[in-house]
């Protein structure tokens, strides 16, 4: 049987500040988030020309180290997956966009998931808390995330992406969250949205 030839869907971050790490790593790097198909264990994503150390998640999902000499001048990188066979998938624009204007404030688009059952996590990590990822625009690496008021653990992906963790205990019971994003001189909550635990 043939294998599929490799293909990507979406990148995670889609775009990232010049100059500025994005979904920082442990040590430091950047990491994009690579999902499609037809991957396997010796793909390889390249940016641009050149080829990044990527780790095998899945036949649908990579994870690409993007070092920060790439991303120090604005425009559209083309991102592609190569496998050991030297079949190589359409490319893929992620943007490196200027830095954000002096005073901007973040604002949400939408999360999700927007709702869940109580008592009942989603996308969840080793601690029990449940990873809910808030799009928008403005984001900074100071951005963080608030939960009915009060301040989240917040992983920052990039200048549309968030992650914030929800602990259990928020979503033991039947009700609304308020979502909203801010930074210490933002004390202004553009366009909040809830979670709704039913």
């Amino acid at each position: 049987m043939e294998r599929p030839s490799p293909r990507i869907r979406d990148l995670y971050p889609p775009d990232a500040y010049v100059a500025t790490r994005f979904s920082v790593r442990f040590d430091g790097m950047s990491v994009l988030g690579v999902a499609g198909e037809g991957f396997s264990p010796d793909s390889t994503v390249y940016f641009g020309d050149e080829p990044m150390l990527t780790q095998f998640v899945s036949s649908d999902s990579l994870a690409a180290t993007v070092p920060p000499t790439l991303i120090e001048r604005v425009g559209n990188v083309p991102v592609s997956v190569r496998d050991a066979t030297g079949a190589r998938s359409p490319a893929v624009a992620f943007a490196v966009v200027p830095p954000r204007p002096a005073g901007a404030c973040p604002e949400i688009r939408h999360i999700y998931p927007s709702s869940t059952e109580a008592g009942r996590g989603f996308s969840l990590r080793a601690d029990g808390s449940s990873s809910l990822g808030v799009a928008g625009r403005g984001f900074g690496p100071g951005s963080f995330v608030l939960l009915d008021g009060k301040k989240a653990s917040t992983i920052y992906q990039g200048p549309g992406s968030l992650i914030a963790l929800v602990p259990a205990v928020s979503l033991s019971k039947r009700g609304r969250i308020r979502v909203a994003v801010a930074e210490e001189k933002c004390r202004l909550f553009p366009s909040p949205e809830d979670l709704e635990v039913r």
